[in-house]
């Protein structure tokens, strides 16, 4: 299935809806293209084999955009709504899409809805039902777009500053931290580049030529290949088996509320807190993968 005629804007939504940046996104993915069975990874492929159409900028330049390969398109549900489409190409509503990234869970264990009632772990629900073949009024254009979802929605309800909110925006300007430029980045975003941070990866995008889009891919399999060497032995079997996105949430706002906001003794983490946060980001991206492969064996046989 192809989609033309996409006209894409400039004007960039909150930077809330962000989780991982798009290049930990695509960690997550390869990590989970690496370790599922090769015949779940080649249903996964040709599923997403149509994912492609070309937009037109506001300077009136056509950009062929192809997010067919899987790893590509765990990038494709910021893109959307990272800026203003005259059309979505799977006809979603743009406000209520944007409350799928997260699940705003206050530190008094209330959920709140912003816009509808719509969160990550509802979206991810709705994505298996539709791939399963079962009722959902999520994804009506099939099982291609809640896969494409889904590839960006597992890595969401990992990060655990997606899954809790002091009316902060998900702990946005919590603290203060150094970036690896010796600048500083707010707590949020901190967060969301830790692959960026740490392995130095460049995000593959849909606009890439095939030689960039190769050479961006290159950095994001050398991650992935890092992160499972350094977290196979310590991420457990039961771990991956889990596949319910209630459990995952609850992990992220755990860590959050007991080992970021639970810092109240001090205007800024230690560095003692901050080399357990890197650690933790880098568990939690590798565990993320590990859990989407599973889904893919578990579901290829509804591809």
């Amino acid at each position: 299935m192809k989609f033309f005629g996409v006209v894409l804007s400039s004007v960039f939504l909150a930077s809330s809806a962000l989780a991982w940046d798009a290049g930990g996104h695509q960690v997550v993915v390869q990590i989970a293209m690496d370790h599922c069975k090769p015949g779940s990874a080649a249903k996964v492929k040709a599923l997403m084999a149509g994912a492609t159409w070309t937009t037109t900028n506001t300077h009136g330049t056509q950009l062929f955009r192809d997010y067919s390969n899987p790893v590509v398109a765990a990038r494709l549900a910021d893109d959307i709504v990272d800026a203003i489409w005259k059309h979505n190409p799977f006809e979603q509503d743009s406000e209520n899409y944007k409350e799928y990234h997260y699940l705003n869970e206050e530190l008094n264990g209330d959920i709140v809805h912003e816009h509808g009632d719509g969160d990550v772990v509802k979206a991810i629900n709705g994505a298996l039902r539709k791939i399963a073949g079962q009722s959902t009024d999520l994804f009506p254009q099939g099982k291609m777009e809640a896969m494409s979802y889904l590839l960006h929605f597992v890595g969401d309800a990992h990060q655990p500053l997606h899954c809790i909110d002091d009316h902060d925006t998900g702990g946005h300007f919590k603290f203060t931290l150094p970036d690896t430029n010796g600048k500083t980045d707010v707590c949020h975003a901190w967060w969301d580049t830790t692959a960026k941070r740490i392995y130095k990866i460049k995000a593959a995008m849909a606009t890439q030529s095939p030689t960039e889009m190769s050479t961006s891919l290159d950095t994001i399999e050398s991650c992935a290949t890092k992160l499972y060497k350094k977290y196979k032995k310590d991420i457990k079997a039961a771990e991956i088996k889990d596949l319910a996105p209630e459990h995952w949430a609850t992990e992220s706002y755990t860590f959050a509320h007991d080992k970021i906001y639970g810092i109240t003794d001090k205007t800024q983490p230690s560095s003692d807190d901050i080399d357990g946060w890197n650690e933790t980001a880098q568990r939690r991206m590798t565990l993320a993968g590990l859990r989407l492969a599973k889904i893919f064996d578990t579901y290829a046989g509804d591809l």
